[in-house]
């Protein structure tokens, strides 16, 4: 392939390796491993929390309560002014 071509990929590739260890940090990043919904019961500290949200697909499919709860739920992470994005 092109040299071109070749540090694009390059590019790509430590982005990515970037964006895997800022996810695997554990001082940084606290995965917690339940629905949206029992997450913000358990963690209260969860509450508009967030500038903005990304959930491409999360809300949609993983909920426990009903769609209109886990959609509830999801507003309930996003600041005054907040943005979410789905």
């Amino acid at each position: 392939c092109s040299p071109e071509i070749r540090e694009s990929i390059l590019s790509r590739i430590s982005i990515m390796r970037r964006r895997c260890d800022l996810i695997l940090n554990q001082e940084r990043i606290d995965l917690i491993s339940m629905t949206l919904e029992d997450a913000i019961e358990a963690h209260p500290r969860l509450l508009q929390c967030a500038d903005v949200v990304v959930d491409w697909f999360a809300t949609e499919k993983y909920h426990t309560r009903g769609l209109a709860s886990a959609r509830a739920a999801r507003q309930k992470l996003i600041k005054p002014g907040g943005l979410i994005i789905s």
